[in-house]
């Protein structure tokens, strides 16, 4: 009788340190995601100091121009079953700066509209839909290089084809003309999951 009672409490004993195992490794999984979480924010953190600092130096290289305007990065956004990218424009006319974010829908949409009102626009290389590989790190680097592409000619195009633009570039100007450029909080810093840099 005392074996068999022994036998039960050792069970009961080894039943409880493989629960107390279960969740240490359950801890320490959670602490790994954390952990790597903020290493992720700092890399942020690091490269965006960097990126402002390469915008400054290239604007203020651009002397003779009074425009300019970079994507220097995508950000994955969304949750697991609906993951995005939004797209971090740098834009600079003249003394004025501002930074937007734009997901590639939004890019596809102003592409769409602004066909129907300036013929040029169809001759711009525009990056195309993916149904497959969407999240890919090459495909997001081309679409990024394609889309600031993209913008610096719809930008210059509105200089050269829009008399209100062309005669007062300024930031107030471009966004009455195109409201694709005002300023939206679209990005949820605490949630990105990728950083590209080029």
């Amino acid at each position: 009788m005392q074996i068999a009672e022994m036998h039960g409490e050792l069970m009961e004993f080894n039943e409880k340190l493989h629960k107390k195992l279960l969740n240490r490794e359950k801890q320490m999984r959670t602490m790994h995601i954390v952990i790597e979480d903020l290493k992720r924010k700092v890399v942020f953190i690091c490269k965006l100091k960097i990126v402002e600092k390469l915008f400054f130096l290239r604007s203020n290289s651009l002397s003779s121009q009074s425009m300019n305007l970079i994507i220097p990065a995508a950000f994955l956004q969304g949750s697991s079953k609906g993951p995005y990218h939004v797209y971090q424009i740098y834009i600079k006319i003249r003394n004025e700066e501002w930074i937007i974010y734009r997901r590639y829908t939004d890019f596809f949409e102003l592409h769409h509209s602004l066909k129907k009102y300036f013929q040029i626009v169809k001759q711009f290389n525009f990056p195309p839909k993916k149904t497959f590989g969407k999240m890919d790190p090459k495909l997001v680097e081309d679409r990024r290089k394609g889309l600031e592409d993209y913008l610096r000619k719809v930008l210059f195009m509105l200089h050269e084809n829009c008399p209100q633009f062309a005669n007062s570039p300024c930031r107030i100007t471009l966004l009455t003309v195109l409201p694709f450029f005002r300023f939206t909080s679209l990005i949820n810093f605490s949630n990105f999951s990728y950083f590209y840099l080029h």
